[in-house]
């Protein structure tokens, strides 16, 4: 009797252990493979990684194409991609593009009511613009790029770059080095809609934050203009299911990855600095992404109608799956990474800049 209850407990110790090692070991809800839909596809873990584990091959041949010149022309390598592209869960007909744009442009307007988890929100985000495939495998894709010095009067360290992503084509940018040597934190500049990369060096404190000590990228932004060329990507992304607004989001990332790459540069010190049409797209970026530690913006956008349609225009940063979001990206609390919100055009001057840089950079 005794030999039977004694094998009665360990039974009963054993079922209970094994009850004890399942529950342990079953995933919990968020720790199970997600669909490839809702896969965070820029985990935290990815900025971690070494420079040598990013990418980026230089290419003494490389060259921007005999289209791009000016820069609001150069909508080749844009097309070509929303060409070969797989078309997106929001692909849509002439007819319904016109539908949607009503939708975001009347009074019965859909948004997101409440507050987003960072991670909805992200996701959100990540699936409005439909760039996901181009997140995932970011670091391991090949970033081709070659740089030209160019001449400069002061102490500063001036170069053109020309980039190459298997994706998104060509694009140019202004790489501005301190003076001294060194790491030296860093910071990625998109300029507003009409503006040239030196444009912003000039007017916008490119050059004034590389004298403050930071190594600056400038990204001269391509169909920026406002005008046709803009109209015809953004109005084809639009009709694929993709958007301009998120091709411009991933060439932001592209820059930080040169950025992490490069060997001048302190790639766990790096900023964001928006100005008006580069302040919407970068409002996007660090909602989605933490491999930037500080942003500055002067603008924000309800990615709705921006420009006249009775003039057949539209903007880069117009989608209505976008704009479902727009009063959480409103929100500063709701960006991944400290950011402070300038008056436009930086009107006040760059002081609150500099001082917000300098204390999250440092």
């Amino acid at each position: 009797m005794k030999s039977r209850q004694g094998q009665s407990v360990l039974l009963g110790v054993i079922l209970l252990t094994a009850a004890l090692t399942w529950c342990l070991s079953e995933p919990k809800v968020e720790d199970r493979e997600k669909p490839a839909d809702e896969v965070e596809t820029l985990a935290t873990d990815t900025k971690a990684a070494s420079p040598s584990a990013l990418n980026v091959v230089r290419d003494d041949q490389l060259i921007l194409h005999e289209n791009c010149e000016p820069m609001e022309r150069c909508v080749d390598d844009y097309l070509n991609y929303l060409r070969e592209a797989e078309p997106g869960t929001h692909a849509r007909s002439e007819g319904q593009l016109e539908q949607a744009l009503d939708s975001i442009s009347g009074q019965n307007r859909s948004v997101f009511e409440g507050e987003p988890s960072p991670s909805a929100l992200r996701d959100g985000l990540i699936q409005a613009m439909n760039i996901g495939h181009l997140l995932e495998g970011l670091d391991a894709r090949a970033l081709k790029y070659q740089t030209t010095p160019i001449p400069r009067s002061d102490n500063i360290q001036e170069y053109e770059v020309v980039f190459e992503d298997p994706y998104v084509g060509r694009f140019r940018a202004l790489f501005l080095l301190p003076p001294g040597t060194g790491t030296f934190p860093g910071i990625v500049a998109h300029p507003g809609h009409s503006e040239s990369a030196e444009y912003h060096r000039d007017n916008r404190y490119g050059r004034d934050l590389a004298e403050q000590g930071f190594a600056v990228l400038i990204i001269d932004p391509r169909a920026n203009d406002g005008d046709k060329n803009e109209t015809r990507v953004a109005r084809q992304a639009l009709l694929r299911g993709h958007t301009l607004v998120g091709l411009r989001a991933y060439e932001i990332l592209l820059a930080q990855k040169f950025l992490r790459w490069e060997s001048r540069v302190d790639g766990r010190r790096l900023g964001l600095q928006g100005h008006s049409g580069g302040s919407v797209v970068s409002n996007l970026v660090v909602r989605i992404d933490e491999g930037f530690t500080a942003y500055v913006s002067d603008l924000f956008s309800t990615y709705g109608v921006v420009l006249p349609r009775e003039e057949g225009l539209l903007g880069d940063e117009t989608s209505p799956e976008v704009y479902y979001w727009h009063a959480s990206i409103e929100d500063l609390t709701t960006s991944r990474v400290p950011m402070i919100q300038e008056p436009y055009g930086y009107e006040e001057g760059p002081g609150a800049m500099f001082s917000f840089f300098g204390s999250q950079l440092d």
